[in-house]
């Protein structure tokens, strides 16, 4: 996964330094901030000072088999209800967290 993040700039233009980290965390720690993440084995995380460029690219790599292999493995294959619902059934499972703090646009692709 990419996480590429641009602080935005205010009313007067000032740009303000910001914080983003991502990390896989299980689903029912969903929400910490990023200073949390951060102290998360194998997290990506970057400071971005108010000076330079206002910009941050986080990248990481978590395979299929980490994530409980769901592409290849009929056991995870979901229903139509399991998918329409945004908690799993298992709130152990390990999924992909991303924070930013601070005002911001970002881009993820995976």
């Amino acid at each position: 996964m990419t996480l590429s993040v641009v602080g935005e700039a205010d009313e007067v233009n000032q740009n303000f330094s910001f914080e983003a980290a991502m990390a896989k965390i299980p689903f029912d720690q969903v929400g910490i901030s990023p200073v949390e993440l951060k102290l998360v084995r194998g997290s990506r995380y970057s400071l971005v000072p108010i000076s330079g460029m206002n910009k941050c690219v986080l990248n990481g790599h978590f395979g299929s088999f980490e994530l409980g292999n769901p592409a290849l493995d009929r056991q995870y294959w979901q229903i139509l209800a399991e998918a329409s619902t945004s908690i799993p059934a298992d709130t152990s499972r390990p999924v992909i967290a991303s924070a930013v703090r601070v005002t911001a646009s970002y881009h993820m692709q995976f």
